[in-house]
C-alpha cells in the first residue's frame, strides 16, 4: 500500500484549516481526526481522502493538555475506529494556543498538525485575523510537545499494521 505523500497532504491540510476558518471555529476544543482512503486505493489519487473525527470523550479529558492526551492514546483503539472498507493514512490534530513570538505575542492561534507514516508533519497555523501558514516538517525537525506527540502517534498508528 502506498503511503500518503506531502504533495497530497499539504493541500489537504490547507483545505482542512480553511474549513475551520470558514466555519468560524475559534474557541474550538482540541479535535483529533483520522484521515482515510478507500481500501486498496492509492491515497495520493485526488479526491480519495476522507475524514473520521474521533469523539472528544474517546481521547481527551476536560482540562487535559493536548500533548498529554495524545501520549496516552492506544494506537489499536484508534485503528478500531476506522470504518471498513477504508485505510488509515494519516492522523491530524487541531487545537488552539497562545502565540509566543514577539510579533503576535499573546494572540490566539489555531494549529493543525497532520502526521504521516514516515514521521513527516504537515502543519497549518493561523493567528486570529491573519492568513494561514502551511509548512512541511521533516521527520527529524525538532518540535515542542504537541507537534512531537502528533508525530509519535502517527508513527505508532500508521506503523502498527492494524490500519486497514
Amino acid at each position: 500500500m502506498a503511503e500518503l505523500t506531502t504533495d497530497v497532504a499539504e493541500p489537504y491540510v490547507r483545505g482542512l484549516e480553511q474549513d475551520f476558518e470558514n466555519a468560524g471555529d475559534w474557541g474550538v476544543q482540541p479535535t483529533l481526526m483520522l484521515i482515510c482512503t478507500p481500501a486498496g486505493q492509492d491515497p495520493n489519487s485526488l479526491g480519495l481522502l476522507g475524514l473520521v473525527p474521533v469523539f472528544r470523550d474517546e481521547w481527551i479529558r476536560t482540562g487535559q493538555l493536548t500533548a498529554d492526551a495524545l501520549e496516552g492514546i492506544d494506537p489499536a483503539m484508534l485503528c478500531s475506529l476506522v470504518p471498513p472498507p477504508t485505510t488509515l493514512v494519516a492522523v491530524a490534530v487541531a487545537y488552539e494556543a497562545k502565540v509566543l513570538d514577539t510579533r503576535s505575542f499573546g494572540k490566539d492561534a489555531r494549529l493543525l498538525y497532520c502526521g504521516l507514516a514516515d514521521g513527516t508533519l504537515v502543519g497549518a497555523g493561523r493567528v486570529r485575523g491573519d492568513e494561514a501558514n502551511v509548512t512541511v516538517y521533516a521527520p527529524d525537525h525538532p518540535h515542542d510537545t504537541t507537534p512531537a506527540a502528533v508525530r509519535r502517534l502517527a508513527i505508532a498508528v500508521l506503523g502498527s499494521g492494524q490500519r486497514e
